[in-house]
């Protein structure tokens, strides 16, 4: 960490769901530890991320669940999100 580094910008791309459920805070705590980075969000559908990672040479990162990989990207698992059916006690698939 150089405080006497000029800031900088990292634009990330990811869907809405990862915006609001999982990005806004940990830009917050990242934006607190690391002040001179500027955090760049912008939302797409989730099968967009990709080809935005591949025509928009401003965007450094895509947070996403890939559709088809691509060659020319790299893909590291970041985490991993447990869904639940839900019904009420009386039903079938309960």
């Amino acid at each position: 960490f150089d405080p006497s580094a000029p800031p900088r910008d990292v634009h990330v791309a990811a869907s809405q769901y990862l915006m609001r459920y999982v990005l806004i805070d940990a830009t917050r705590r990242f934006h607190a530890r690391f002040p001179q980075i500027c955090i760049r969000l912008s939302v797409h559908a989730e099968q967009e991320i990709e080809s935005v990672l591949l025509h928009a040479p401003e965007v450094a990162v895509g947070v996403a669940a890939p559709y088809e990989l691509s060659a020319e990207l790299q893909y590291r698992h970041v985490f991993s999100m447990n869904w639940s059916l839900i019904t009420p006690r009386r039903h079938p698939l309960a």
